[in-house]
């Protein structure tokens, strides 16, 4: 039997203002309390089971620990309460008031918080598995080491939120609002964050393995060290965004805005950038290995220090790109526009270059022994010092191209255009240069030991002290 009668609590609640009303620890358990006004009033461990609250006013009420379950919560307001520990778990609270409320380790598993207000409410360690809230404005909200697994938040609005060390395994964040978030060391695992909002966010160390992020706005957000295996970013925007250290094995990163993004030392080996847009991105000693480039944007890319080996850049625009002792052993680039990019020192061996356009490219010292450069646009290009042994530059432009001292033994220059190239100091010992357009080209000192010169073109050609020419 409750302790108090409705009609005494409306009298209590009617009494002078100064009084320290109190209702600590009271049984009011299958009372009909609706619409009543319990503002700042101690209800702390007070049995509300059963009980009719529709309407009733809870702001800044002290609610810790009581129990409501079964009470009849509809359009109560709770406003600034203290509700830390409380159990609502499985309770209707659709749309209501907790703006401001400290709801810190409460239990609302699998409650129904759809379009509730939750504004700067404390939601630290509560637990929200499976909880349904659905659009709810959830602004400003401290969920830190909260339980949201397999919650739906779909087209909910956490911009500003605290979710540190949150569990979000497999929630449903479709459409989310997570603008200025903090996710350092949160789960994300297989979230759906599909056309999501996490633009200016913080994702310190946090795993989003296998996580859906189609279409996802992440524009100048910062994910140090994140894990992104297997994850799917397609089309995603992540303009701007520093992802420094940051895994992403096998991930889908296809047709994503990359602009500007920061990825140094990130780990992409494997990863899908198929036609993403890469310009003025930064992934100076990352790891690309495996990776799909087809069709990528990259002109003006940073990529010195990088790992390369066995990627597939076919067709991918890298003008002006920094290839700076990268590693791009095995590589495919055929047809990729490479116009003014610096390869210096970079290691292109056994990679294809066919039909790539590398005019006015940097190349000295890079070593691009057994190279495929089939019909490539290297006019104007720097190749002084790099090491071309055993490459295959068969239909390849080289007019106007600086080869000082560069490797050439045993290549296959066959019909290859190097009118006016400078190829003073070069070895060209054994290269097959059957067919080619040497007309005014420079081969001063230029060791032709063995070289294959027939048919080729060396009208005023400079051959002073060439070694081993027989005219």
């Amino acid at each position: 039997m409750a302790d108090y009668s409705r009609e005494e609590i409306e009298a209590k609640l009617a009494g002078p203002s100064e009084e320290a009303l109190s209702f600590a620890g009271a049984d009011l358990s299958g009372l009909d309390l609706s619409g009543l006004v319990f503002k700042g009033i101690d209800l702390s461990g007070a049995r509300f089971g059963g009980a009719n609250l529709q309407g009733a006013d809870f702001t800044e009420a002290n609610l810790e620990k009581a129990d409501l379950k079964n009470a009849a919560l509809s359009q109560a307001n709770f406003n600034s309460a203290k509700l830390s520990g409380v159990d609502l778990s499985r309770t209707c609270l659709e749309g209501l008031d907790f703006a401001g409320a400290d709801l810190s380790g409460a239990n609302l598993e699998e409650t129904n918080l759809r379009e509730a207000k939750l504004p700067q409410a404390k939601l630290e360690r509560a637990n929200l598995n499976t909880a349904v809230l659905e659009e709810a404005d959830l602004r400003g909200a401290q969920l830190a080491e909260a339980d949201l697994r397999e919650a739906n938040l779909f087209h909910a609005n956490l911009a500003r939120a605290d979710l540190a060390g949150a569990k979000l395994c497999k929630a449903r964040l479709a459409e989310t609002d997570f603008n200025r978030a903090n996710f350092k060391n949160a789960d994300l695992a297989g979230a759906d964050l599909t056309d999501a909002k996490l633009s200016v966010g913080l994702f310190y160390e946090t795993n989003l393995k296998g996580a859906i992020l189609n279409r996802a706005e992440v524009k100048g957000a910062k994910f140090f060290a994140a894990d992104f295996s297997g994850a799917n970013l397609s089309r995603a925007d992540l303009t701007g965004a520093d992802l420094t250290e940051s895994r992403f094995p096998g991930a889908d990163l296809s047709r994503t805005k990359l602009n500007g993004a920061i990825f140094r030392r990130a780990d992409l080996t494997g990863a899908d950038l198929t036609e993403a847009n890469l310009n003025i991105a930064d992934f100076n000693g990352a790891t690309l290995i495996d990776v799909r480039l087809h069709g990528a944007d990259m002109g003006r890319i940073k990529l010195n220090g990088a790992k390369l080996g066995r990627a597939r850049l076919e067709k991918a625009h890298m003008g002006k790109a920094r290839l700076t002792g990268a590693d791009l052993a095995g590589a495919d680039l055929s047809g990729a526009d490479l116009n003014g990019a610096d390869f210096t020192e970079a290691k292109l061996s056994q990679s294809d270059l066919s039909r790539a356009n590398l005019s006015e490219a940097i190349m000295e010292r890079a070593d691009l022994s057994g190279v495929f450069l089939l019909g490539a646009d290297i006019r104007k290009a720097n190749l002084s010092e790099a090491n071309l042994e055993k490459s295959n530059l068969s239909g390849a432009k080289l007019a106007n191209a600086v080869l000082h001292r560069t490797n050439c033994i045993m290549a296959n220059l066959q019909r290859t255009d190097m009118e006016h190239a400078d190829l003073a100091d070069a070895d060209l010992s054994g290269a097959d240069c059957t067919g080619a357009k040497l007309a005014y080209a420079v081969l001063k000192k230029t060791k032709l030991t063995g070289a294959l010169l027939r048919d080729a073109d060396l009208t005023n050609a400079d051959l002073a002290d060439a070694i081993g020419y027989k005219p």
